[in-house]
């Protein structure tokens, strides 16, 4: 998943779009955030091993939400971003 974060941030940020980055900040922070998860669950299993169905739970939730904001993130380009605007 921490691959799959930093191609995500490269693609981001390469376009030195601020607005580009605002739009996909929140998708960019819940990876982060799964990742972070991730080890802290894996922690926790080190110290009590019964933690490890909610470990192998929840990697397999946070890998499915990181891939999809991967890949929308991976089809998004400067052009989309008035797309989604209210006029």
């Amino acid at each position: 998943m921490a691959f799959e974060y930093e191609q995500a941030e490269a693609r981001v940020t390469v376009h030195n779009d601020p607005e580009f980055l605002e739009f996909h900040a929140r998708r960019l922070v819940e990876m982060a955030g799964n990742i972070i998860m991730g080890y802290l669950l894996l922690n926790d299993v080190q110290r009590e091993h019964h933690y490890w169905k909610t470990l192998e739970v929840f990697l397999r939730f946070a890998r499915g939400k990181n891939t999809a904001h991967a890949a929308f993130l991976s089809h998004s380009t400067l052009n989309d971003l008035g797309k989604y605007k209210y006029e």
